[in-house]
């Protein structure tokens, strides 16, 4: 009895592993590698760590939610490049005596996605998010915390652009 049911049991692991998708990106079978170049932080204010947060983030979310080997190759079947643009802290609506009460840091990245085989497929774009905060914190105490999510986010929308038909 207990074979019986441990073969119901693989049949049932494999028929639901031929069900997953990663969150929904469809991955062409001819894809079996990729590569990330470095960032640049090419902003005007600069994060010493931003350009390897940036590019490592990419990379591991690539290679977890993929079946996509890495290799340090631009010759990978997709290759990811490109530039942070934009790291900037502005100061939002102003409050009581004409001083903000929100501050918001933005970051913008600019990506080039080359699919080498399929040209077609090979696009570039300007990605941007934001976070805010309020005026009376530290940004230095919270920075790593709003870039952490704002990478978190840019390199979501990157990755569905990238592999999921949306």
């Amino acid at each position: 009895m207990n074979s019986i049911r441990g073969v119901v049991v693989l049949f049932v692991l494999f028929l639901l592993g031929g069900c997953y998708s990663f969150q929904d990106a469809s991955f062409d079978p001819n894809l079996k590698t990729f590569t990330v170049d470095l960032f640049v932080n090419e902003s005007s204010n600069t994060n010493p760590a931003l350009s390897q947060q940036f590019t490592e983030s990419l990379k591991d979310k690539v290679i977890s939610e993929s079946n996509l080997r890495f290799i340090e190759s631009q010759q990978a079947d997709v290759v990811f490049s490109g530039a942070i643009t934009r790291y900037q802290v502005e100061a939002l609506a102003p409050g009581a005596n004409e001083v903000a009460d929100q501050n918001q840091l933005t970051m913008a990245v600019k990506v080039s996605f080359i699919n080498n085989t399929k040209p077609g497929d090979t696009w570039e774009q300007t990605f941007s998010r934001f976070a805010n905060f309020e005026s009376n914190l530290n940004f230095i105490n919270i920075e790593d915390e709003l870039v952490t999510e704002i990478i978190r986010q840019l390199v979501d929308d990157i990755f569905r652009r990238a592999f999921v038909n949306w």
